[in-house]
Parts: structure tokens; C-alpha cells; sequence
């Protein structure tokens, strides 16, 4: 999909399950779920997967599918879980702007 298709689909959504497993020991990002984020739309992963190290308290974390089920569905229609989320992902998304990155690596020099 283009980034403009999936941000359609990311709006039009309730929830996303970015559904990516771990590889091992190689370091890995998800770049899809800035993207998600960025778009407002919360994310649901697998909670043993390396993909999602650096989102510890933005994502829905679940274990298996019976916890993916019931994960899902105490989320879904939940105003107070969903306002809790919007707050931690755009504070999230704050602390890790450009601007806030860039300021860090040139304090640093």
C-alpha cells in the first residue's frame, strides 16, 4: 500500500494488529508502527516480539490469541482505555519528534 492508502485504512479503523514475531537477536524497529501512530490509530502486537522494544507503553500488548480476543475486545468501545492510549502515544510521539531527537544527538556533541 502507499503510505497515503494506508493512512486511509489507519483512519477508517478502530485498531490496528501489527502482527510481527521476533527474528532472534537482530536489532529491529518497526517503522510501521510510527507511522500508526502517527496516525492516531492504536496498535495491538504480540508482547514477545523484538519489533516493538522501543514502544513499551504505547502498544496493546498480547500474548496468544485467546489474550488477543479478550485484549480486543475490553479495548474496543472503551472511551477511558482509548483516551489513556491517545495520551501515552502522543506523549510518545512528543519525547521522540525530530526536533526533540536532534536537540538530544546535538547536546550531546
Amino acid at each position: 500500500l502507499s503510505k497515503e492508502k494506508f493512512d486511509d485504512y489507519l483512519f477508517a479503523s478502530d485498531i490496528c494488529i501489527l502482527h510481527k514475531m521476533s527474528t532472534g537477536n537482530l536489532a529491529v524497529v518497526s517503522s510501521t508502527a510510527f507511522q500508526a501512530l502517527g496516525a492516531g490509530c492504536p496498535i495491538m502486537a504480540p508482547s514477545r516480539s523484538d519489533f516493538f522494544k522501543a514502544f513499551e507503553n504505547v502498544l496493546i500488548k498480547y500474548t496468544g490469541t485467546a489474550d488477543l480476543n479478550k485484549t480486543l475486545s475490553g479495548f474496543i468501545g472503551n472511551k477511558n482505555r482509548l483516551e489513556r492510549y491517545r495520551k501515552n502515544a502522543g506523549e510518545f510521539l512528543n519525547k521522540n519528534s525530530p526536533e526533540n531527537i536532534s536537540n538530544m544527538i546535538l547536546s550531546a556533541v
